[in-house]
Formats: structure tokens, C-alpha cells, sequence
């Protein structure tokens, strides 16, 4: 069964006399099939923002490139995915300047590299096994972004080897998170660095980088992550 969802652009309005938005309207409807995650950047570095949509019904993912015009109708590349797409983030991966697209899958992440033209070179798979959420960020020092995921049981770091956009099958780091649902990666307290933040039902936690590849829990001492070359 295929599944018909538009994607919206919505502008807000906001009054001569108030920045706040009163109103609305929708710019674009877009034709994406299947259902799915969504992000955005400037994949083909034009300096207009474009759409990646994710197909979890087509193992498959939708880029919708902006023109001087607006979006097209239906999507300007369609990738195929070796299993079904759970999650996606938009970040610059291998170090070369062009957005690259990170999909979570069944006990996997794909990393497409992105070409510069809005297209995409073949995934590569990192084994992420159990896991339900994930995030990328730079965690280590080295200005290569590593990659955080989720499981059931707690928090996996692994950090990207120099030379390649390579990940270890094992994680360098982990740390216990029961019942932990939903993580993301940030600059929560503006030093600089990026922080993990992990959320579970009637709580939220944090670890906060204090030093290059060194976290400290907000409730507990400072714990140094293993691993860094």
C-alpha cells in the first residue's frame, strides 16, 4: 500500500506592528509517497534550503531540491535504502563541506555522502544494533563527527576513525540509560561543544562535554570517555 503525503511550506504572517506571526498560509504541496522522517539542508549548495523525506513503506528516500522557483511537484532523486528508513539527520559527515544524509534503520545507520549537486553516493552501513534513536556530533576533539545511538539499555558513542567516515562495529563508549526513549545532540549550554541529551518518561538527563571527550553527568561526577585516539 503506498501512502500519499503532501508536504507542507508554511509561511507565518506577522502583523506591521508585531513580529509575532498571526496568520498563515501554505506556499507548496508536495507529492511525497509513503511515510516517513523529514529534514532539511542546502544539499546542492546553492544557498536555497532542500528537502530529504524518508519512505518507510518503499525503503527509500526523496530529495526535493528548492530552484530559484520553489520546490517541484515530486522529488528530484529517489534512493533506494537496503531496509526500511526509521530516522534521519542532515550533517556534514566526512569533512569535504557538503551536507550528507544519516538514516537510522533496523539495527543499522546508513551514511549517504552527499556529491554537491543534490545527489548521493550508495550508503554505507555502521551496525547500530538495538537501536531506537540517534544522533551525530562532534564528541572527541578531532573535529570528526561521531555517532551516538540508543538502545533500550543505554547510550553507545562510537567515534569516527581519522581518513574515512569509519565506524567501529563495537561502540568506544557506552553508558546505561534505562528507559531512556529519545536522544539528541546539542550545544545545551552554549560552550561550544556538543552534549548528549537523552529523555525518559518523567525524566530528562544529561551529559554534558566539559572538556574534548570528556562527559560529565548533570547528577554525578565527571566520567571520561573511552577510546579517543
Amino acid at each position: 500500500m503506498v501512502v500519499a503525503v503532501a508536504v507542507a511550506i508554511i509561511v507565518l504572517q506577522a502583523t506591521p506592528s508585531s513580529a509575532f506571526p498571526t496568520s498563515a498560509h501554505r506556499d507548496y504541496a508536495l507529492g511525497a509517497p509513503g511515510d516517513g522522517a523529514m529534514a532539511s539542508a542546502d544539499l546542492d549548495r546553492d544557498g536555497r534550503a532542500d528537502l530529504v523525506v524518508a519512505d518507510s513503506d518503499a525503503n527509500a528516500l526523496y530529495v526535493f531540491r528548492q530552484g530559484p522557483y520553489g520546490f517541484a511537484p515530486g522529488p528530484d532523486i529517489a534512493q533506494t535504502l537496503p531496509g526500511k528508513p526509521r530516522a534521519l539527520t542532515l550533517a556534514e559527515v566526512n569533512g569535504d563541506g557538503i551536507p550528507d544524509i544519516v538514516v537510522l534503520g533496523p539495527d543499522v545507520a546508513w551514511i549517504l555522502p552527499g556529491r554537491g549537486d543534490g545527489s548521493l553516493w550508495a550508503p554505507e552501513a555502521i551496525p547500530a544494533p538495538g537501536a531506537i534513536a540517534f544522533g551525530v556530533g562532534e564528541l572527541s576533539g578531532d573535529s570528526a563527527w561521531d555517532l551516538v545511538t540508543l538502545t533500550r539499555d543505554g547510550i553507545e558513542v562510537r567515534f569516527q576513525r581519522p581518513g574515512a567516515v569509519v565506524y567501529p562495529e563495537d561502540a568506544d563508549w557506552n553508558v546505561s540509560a534505562p528507559g531512556a526513549r529519545a536522544l539528541t545532540i546539542a550545544d545545551v549550554n552554549g560552550d561550544g561543544r556538543a552534549d548528549i541529551a537523552f529523555a525518559a518518561p518523567f525524566e530528562f538527563s544529561l551529559l554534558l562535554q566539559t572538556t574534548a571527550g570528556v562527559l560529565r553527568r548533570t547528577e554525578g561526577p565527571e566520567t571520561a570517555v573511552a577510546g579517543i585516539r
